[in-house]
């Protein structure tokens, strides 16, 4: 038996494991014993009595297909969700909408998806919103190499200083040779915000890897530079460790829970100190010895000995 509402202590609550239940039937309908898909459909419509309206039409567009039931397209899932806004009787139920409605397009890398977020009434759902959003537009931009999407979303995007950086970084590197001048000016835009970040905290020497990870096939001289300032950088944030780059995107809402992690190695000491090594061991190793802190020094050290083992 479910406890009530209220004496409920899980962490997703009564509306998550209804959500659940209501995300999963189709393949247990497919897969599973009769009587076991009976006993959920009956706990899910149980549920349902004391669940929100607005929670029980959440997502119902997108439910876990069978496996021999095509996918809906995107347009049309669009089109549904937008019919259903506007049909909502309230601004929480049309709000609720837009917050999925502006994941979905935004995971597309689909510029809309900021006038979507823009349309939530509600100011500070708008304002979670608008952060997960345009990091999401400016991820999928970066990785399709979309020079100008991700600058659009650089400049104008609500975003932490090391996320712009990397966009920026991402954004210089995809640019052709001809454009050498704009992508060290992109560089040197990077460099200003990496400096903003605070001097104890780890970000910033990740941000300056980035930057030294640009600077590799436009200009490799200020990219021994740049990792000078990184050494600096990284004996100021206990916390650096070298290897653990990535960026997190999360939402969280009344309606729904979202979290991306996605690994940055540009980030991290192994790649920059690889190819800076093949061009000059020694001056590589001394800046590697120049980290105060254990793991860093030892991952820039490992990350020149594999490259020097690696020569034929």
């Amino acid at each position: 038996p479910s406890p009530a509402k209220e004496q409920d202590q899980s962490s997703s609550g009564l509306q998550g494991k209804y959500l659940v239940i209501r995300r999963l039937l189709p393949l247990f309908e497919q897969y599973a014993p009769k009587e076991v898909a009976e006993q959920l459909r009956g706990e899910m419509s149980v549920l349902g009595q004391g669940v929100d309206g607005d929670v029980r039409n959440l997502d119902e567009d997108n439910p876990i297909q069978p496996m021999n039931t095509a996918e809906r397209k995107p347009e049309d899932v669009e089109k549904a969700i937008l019919d259903r806004i506007d049909r909502a009787k309230t601004s929480d139920e049309r709000d609720a909408l837009y917050v999925q409605l502006a994941a979905r397009t935004a995971q597309k890398g689909d510029l809309r998806a900021r006038d979507f977020a823009e349309k939530i009434e509600n100011s500070e759902l708008r304002k979670k919103v608008k952060p997960y959003v345009d990091m999401s537009i400016g991820l999928s931009a970066a990785h399709k190499k979309e020079v100008e999407k991700t600058l659009t979303i650089a400049s104008k995007g609500e975003l932490t200083h090391i996320q712009r950086v990397w966009l920026l970084t991402e954004a210089a590197k995809a640019m052709p040779p001809a454009d050498r001048e704009k992508a060290l000016e992109t560089i040197a835009e990077a460099l200003a915000e990496a400096r903003r970040i605070e001097p104890a905290d780890a970000d910033r020497p990740r941000a300056l890897i980035a930057l030294a990870n640009a600077l590799l096939t436009i200009d490799r001289g200020r990219a021994w530079e740049t990792m000078l300032e990184v050494a600096k950088a990284a004996n100021s944030a206990t916390d650096f460790t070298g290897e653990d780059g990535r960026l997190m995107l999360r939402l969280e809402t009344k309606n729904m829970a979202s979290m991306r992690v996605s690994t940055i190695d540009e980030f991290d000491l192994p790649g920059v100190f690889r190819t800076l090594s093949e061009e000059n061991a020694t001056q590589a190793i001394e800046i590697a010895r120049s980290f105060e802190g254990e793991a860093p020094r030892a991952t820039a050290l490992i990350a020149v000995g594999r490259s020097l083992l690696s020569e034929k």
